[in-house]
């Protein structure tokens, strides 16, 4: 073990490793040019970091020491990152512009009982922006798509009303039916526009078959509820057809048939036939 590990308190060690976990999973979220919120993000441990990765980043935080200390830290690693001092009403209006949102000191600095209630206060004020962003998409409702043929095409509709290009992800399920591009698509749904997507479907019979359309964002957030499309088809196989054919005209001949034997048993009834007797004096 070297010095400097063992120099390192338990809550030390625990805070790195902690640091590097959330490191990972933020890395891969992070692209050149999109924007950035680190809420209680402090002197910039993540700030800066995610800056690196060429995003703008603005750091919102009620201390105005750990904001001084953030634009020291910026300027020597050459970054530019946006420092702002503010409370929950201020985080709410910078959620609305981001792309990302980063809560930095939630489980770190908010470890007693009054700094958990701001952390949940603050979690449930990402939620609601969050949600209230998404909410602007517009899902098809649920709805009945006659096709009448075995392959065809259902529609799926969407309306973006947000100010910005919106990604999905939307996956449908039918036991029924057979999706032969895939049960899943992502697309991007153009700001202030209706969308449709026309998913190729086969079926092999008649009937009404449920399909239920789930919409989430490309990292999995929900977009609404799932919709239930039912999808009614009129198609009927060849197979289908050779039997109903086949069975009208077995039905057609027994009636035929039938109708023959009745009149010709009503015929004997109502004109019957008796042998006659020989002439007398010869045999019978």
């Amino acid at each position: 073990m070297t010095d400097s590990a063992r120099a390192w308190r338990p809550s030390e060690r625990r805070a790195a490793a902690r640091d590097a976990v959330v490191w990972d999973a933020v890395q891969p979220l992070v692209t050149p040019g999109c924007d950035v919120v680190d809420v209680g993000g402090g002197t910039g441990g993540f700030a800066v970091r995610v800056a690196e990765l060429g995003a703008r980043v603005t750091v919102v935080d009620p201390s105005p020491d750990a904001l001084a200390a953030l634009g020291r830290r910026a300027r020597e690693l050459g970054v530019a990152v946006s420092a702002q001092q503010g409370d929950l009403s201020t985080l709410l209006k910078q959620f609305d512009a981001a792309d990302r949102a980063l809560a930095t000191s939630v489980a770190a600095a908010w470890a007693n009982p009054p700094g958990r209630v701001r952390a949940r206060q603050l979690l449930d004020s990402i939620g609601e922006s969050v949600h209230g962003y998404l909410n602007q998409v517009e899902v098809q409702p649920p709805s009945t798509i006659t096709i009448t043929s075995s392959k065809a095409q259902i529609p799926i509709s969407f309306k973006n009303d947000s100010d910005d290009d919106i990604a999905v992800h939307l996956q449908l399920q039918g036991d029924r039916l057979l999706f032969p591009e895939g049960a899943t698509r992502d697309l991007t749904l153009p700001r202030h526009r209706n969308t449709t997507v026309r998913v190729a479907v086969e079926t092999r019979g008649s009937g009404t078959v449920p399909v239920i359309l789930t919409v989430t964002t490309p990292d999995g957030l929900q977009i609404g509820l799932p919709t239930k499309i039912k999808v009614r088809s009129t198609f009927v196989s060849g197979v289908g057809v050779f039997l109903t054919v086949g069975a009208i005209v077995f039905l057609a001949i027994w009636w035929g048939w039938d109708i023959h034997r009745r009149r010709k048993k009503r015929s004997r009834e109502q004109h019957p036939t008796y042998r006659l007797a020989p002439p007398s004096g010869q045999p019978a």
